[in-house]
């Protein structure tokens, strides 16, 4: 019986720095709203590209379809607006990340960095803009336990050290 308190004391110290620790906290938190809310936006989209799948091969698309709706807990007209917004944000979105290329077709230049920076700008500012419409349309009450949510489901986390520069480098 002796033994056992060697055992229990190495047991315990073993188990210290869990009582010590703080609970880690959501990295989303640390990254900027356009990081945050890109994420959710290309998520609502996907489901909806993943239920038209569905639908054109005759298949049950609701899973996809309903998908954000249940995990965010919206009501009809949230979802739709959210669907609505995530799909604006899409197309200016695409627009944007295909500019690069043009810029880059005319060589590398000063010029082009400038303008590479004003079509990060323009992405950032994409976001934004949307993440405000989405503010708008869900109102005061609603709005805070949506951004809720986005900040406990990010699909994306603050790498050690924060963000870097290059978040937005577009290709």
């Amino acid at each position: 019986m002796h033994f056992l308190f060697p055992i229990a004391t190495l047991l315990a110290a073993l188990s210290l720095p869990a009582f010590c620790q703080t609970a880690p906290t959501n990295s989303a938190n640390a990254l900027p709203d356009y990081v945050v809310y890109s994420s959710i936006l290309h998520r609502v989209t996907w489901f909806e590209t993943q239920a038209d799948k569905l639908k054109s091969q005759g298949l049950n698309d609701s899973f996809y379809r309903t998908m954000i709706q249940r995990q965010a807990e919206l009501n009809d007209k949230e979802t739709a607006t959210l669907k609505s917004v995530a799909a604006d944000w899409t197309q200016k979105n695409t627009a944007i990340l295909g500019a690069p290329q043009a810029v880059r077709a005319q060589g590398a230049s000063a010029a082009n960095t400038q303008q590479i920076q004003n079509l990060q700008a323009q992405r950032i500012q994409a976001v934004r803009d949307h993440i405000s419409q989405i503010q708008a349309a869900f109102g005061a009450v609603r709005f805070p336990v949506f951004d809720d949510y986005v900040r406990q489901n990010a699909a994306v986390q603050a790498p050690t050290g924060g963000l870097p520069p290059s978040w937005v480098v577009l290709n």
